[in-house]
C-alpha cells in the first residue's frame, strides 16, 4: 500500500487486493481522498492476478507499475515463471 499527496490536498492510495468473486486472484486499486475516500477502483486487468503495486509521483503526474500474473501452477519451472510474469503500468490522472 502506498500513499502519496497529490496536491490541492489531495491524497493518491494504491493497493493490492482480492478481486470480487475470484477465490484467488488481487488486483491493483486506487482511491483518492479529496476531505473523504473515493470509492476503491480496479486499475488492472480482472483476468490476471496482480500484485507489488508501486506508485511515482512527478508534482504533475501519477504512474502506478505492478505485476501481473498470467498464471500459477505449482509445478513450474523458474523459466515457465519468468515468462508468466509481466510488468504493468499506467498513468493516473489527477482529478
Amino acid at each position: 500500500m502506498q500513499i502519496e499527496n497529490i496536491g490541492n490536498e489531495k491524497y493518491l492510495l494504491v493497493y493490492c487486493d482480492r478481486i470480487a468473486g475470484s477465490k484467488d486472484k488481487t488486483g491493483i486499486y486506487y482511491s483518492v481522498f479529496d476531505g473523504t475516500w473515493s470509492e476503491p477502483k480496479l486499475i488492472s486487468s480482472p483476468e490476471n492476478g496482480s500484485t507489488e503495486p508501486y506508485l511515482i509521483n512527478t508534482n504533475d503526474k501519477a504512474y502506478v507499475a505492478w505485476t501481473d500474473v498470467k498464471s500459477v501452477d505449482i509445478y513450474i519451472y523458474s523459466t515457465d515463471l519468468i515468462n508468466r510474469l509481466q510488468l504493468k503500468y499506467t498513468k493516473m490522472l489527477y482529478i
